[in-house]
């Protein structure tokens, strides 16, 4: 029988550190805009007697009409109480 390897481990280099904390900035920032989303589809939800789904169309066209972003709609409607 042969002889085993053992397989090497290598310290990430400094490019590559930098570039996997960007993806993890990027994924996190995507996340909490994905969290403020929810949390805005329900709070028109419930408070309007609608299903998710057409809170989310009332929130998504509010957001269409005035060139906004769907996390800011969400995050005025969480943070602000704005209601469209």
């Amino acid at each position: 029988m042969g002889r085993t390897r053992k397989a090497r481990v290598t310290r990430p280099t400094r490019p590559e550190l930098d570039q996997a904390r960007r993806i993890n900035e990027q994924r996190q920032t995507a996340l909490d805009g994905r969290v403020l989303v929810e949390q805005a589809k329900g709070l028109l939800a419930g408070e309007l007697h609608i299903s998710v789904d057409d809170a989310w169309t009332i929130a998504r066209d509010h957001a269409r009409g005035r060139s906004a972003s769907a996390r800011s709609v969400a995050q005025a409607i969480v943070e602000l109480g704005m209601r469209p």
